[in-house]
């Protein structure tokens, strides 16, 4: 179990994400249905959520059932006793066998335990190191070891291969560890170490099994072009989505929809202490919700226009707060939409509520709005 969790954290991770917010949408699911609202929301968050998680789930198990091939060690390039029975595939093929030292008694700390180690120190100052171990957790052990005696800074890495820089010599350093075999390089420049790096033959690469469809993804181009189509999914269904979501459809199927100056007088009957109502214009009302919360004040704002033409009421929300009551509210349209809100400060059903009734009742539907789009926009946020 926990060497598969080592293997695939980021299924795992994205399980236990998908799971929690199961149980926290199903709780809210089950508040809202007991207060007797629309599911839309939560479905809408659900699917929402479900955008941008899923293909992370389906990808990551993808990986976890055709792993990418990884480089393995090649045994036969690590094998001998006291010294490497072929040092050209470990030191490169200009390598002077008799410049070869044992590594274990200068670095005794880090390499004491290994079964061979051998340093070479090159003409121009560049340096290698090759250990091998009885197992992995011994290299894994030694290789820290190693790298903790340079004290590098400047780290970066892929968790196989790490670099750094020295201290204060200010070269560069390189530590890779592939099974229970251990290699680090010094040199001037990241450039010459990768140039030494790749003049060592010590990895075998395995076949690739995976379908075609996965190694298609290693192309930025195509892991791109999935991302950009996600992210526009995810846009598009977050514009439509939350207006569906909110939007509370006309239940008068029987007559005919109320003319637009029905509609208003009707809404204007409701202004009340608990409906706090303010005509702006004709077919134009604002609702103002006001709460006290232990440290400031604040209130909700509703503007409501009647869009006769479509027989809906457009709905945007505003927010604000202040410190104090004799202070001004500075208002900032909601970046979303509040589906549901009760607790002990303000309860946006009752002043809501009634308005909504209203509206749908006479035939119109009640349709709230990220934002108030320009014609050749309408179609995404309502």
């Amino acid at each position: 179990m926990g060497a598969f969790v080592q293997n695939n954290l980021g299924l795992v991770i994205v399980g236990a994400i998908m799971l929690v917010a199961t149980l926290v949408l199903t709780a809210i699911g089950l508040l809202m249905r007991n207060a007797g609202l629309s599911l839309r929301p939560v479905v809408f968050i659900g699917v929402f959520f479900g955008i941008i998680c899923v293909p992370q789930l389906l990808g990551h198990a993808a990986l976890a059932l055709w792993p990418k091939a990884k480089p393995a060690l090649d045994e036969t390039a690590i094998a001998g006793v006291g010294g490497f029975d072929r040092p050209e595939l470990i030191f490169g093929p200009d390598v002077e066998r008799a410049r070869l030292q044992d590594a274990r008694p200068i670095f005794l700390a880090a390499l004491g335990g290994a079964e061979v180690a051998q340093l070479l120190i090159r003409y121009s100052g560049e340096t290698i190191v090759a250990a091998r171990f009885g197992d992995e957790e011994a290299a894994r052990v030694g290789g820290a070891a190693l790298w903790t005696m340079f004290a590098p800074r400047g780290t970066s890495g892929d968790g196989t291969t790490t670099f750094g820089t020295r201290t204060p010599i200010g070269d560069k350093i390189a530590l890779q560890r592939v099974g229970r075999a251990v290699f680090m390089w010094t040199g001037p420049d990241r450039a010459s170490i990768e140039q030494r790096m790749q003049a060592a033959h010590v990895l075998t690469t395995p076949a690739d099994v995976r379908p075609n469809w996965m190694t298609a993804f290693d192309s930025w181009r195509v892991a791109g072009a999935a991302v950009a189509l996600l992210v526009i999914l995810a846009s598009l269904w977050f514009l439509k989505g939350a207006a569906w979501a909110s939007r509370v459809e006309a239940t008068a199927h029987a007559t005919a929809p109320l003319s637009a100056a029905e509609l208003d007088m009707r809404i204007g009957a409701l202004a009340s202490s608990s409906v706090p109502l303010t005509r702006l214009s004709d077919g134009r009302w604002e609702l103002l919700i006001e709460y006290k919360a232990r440290l400031e004040a604040g209130a909700y704002r509703y503007v409501l226009e009647l869009d006769e033409p479509n027989h809906r009421v457009k709905v945007l929300e505003y927010l604000s707060s202040r410190r104090s009551r004799a202070g001004e509210y500075s208002w900032k349209l909601q970046m979303g939409i509040t589906f549901f809100h009760k607790d002990s400060a303000v309860d946006l059903q009752q002043g809501t509520g009634p308005l909504q009734r209203a509206v749908t009742e006479a035939g119109w539907t009640w349709q709230p709005m990220l934002f108030d789009a320009p014609r050749a926009l309408a179609w995404l946020v309502s």
